[in-house]
């Protein structure tokens, strides 16, 4: 017996030859072909229903988008998904800049961490030496 290439259906045997009449329809294969075929499409309604249920609505995603902070729960926002930047002449990922950044202001403040106070202001260094 033959099946179809895509739902394993029992189809009629063409006769040997040229001219020779198909077998005549099953009523059993015409019944285990249909159950096979609305299988099918429950299976398919369901995935349609799990991936309704999964979708964000344009007005959720129009809110994600315009939102100040965005949420990512998940984690899924990471500097490899958002890509080297490049800030003047040095690239890198997020993480790479700030860290050059920081580096960049401990080295002028001549302080150990990048956000504490200088042991002077570019202010008080003039106006010292322009007294001088």
């Amino acid at each position: 017996m033959r099946r179809s290439k895509f739902y394993n259906m029992r189809l009629p045997e063409r006769g040997a030859r040229e001219g020779e009449a198909n077998d005549a329809a099953d009523i059993e294969d015409l019944t285990y072909d249909l159950g096979i075929i609305d299988a099918e499409m429950e299976r398919q309604r369901l995935e349609d229903v799990r991936l309704e249920k999964e979708k964000a609505t344009k007005l959720e995603l129009s809110q994600h988008k315009a939102a100040d902070v965005l949420d990512h729960p998940d984690d899924s926002v990471t500097d490899a998904k958002i890509g080297p930047r490049t800030v003047l002449t040095t690239s890198g990922t997020l993480q790479t800049l700030l860290t050059a950044i920081g580096n960049a202001i401990r080295a002028v403040a001549g302080t150990g961490t990048w956000n504490g106070a200088p042991a002077t202001t570019l202010a008080a260094a003039k106006a010292h030496m322009d007294s001088g």
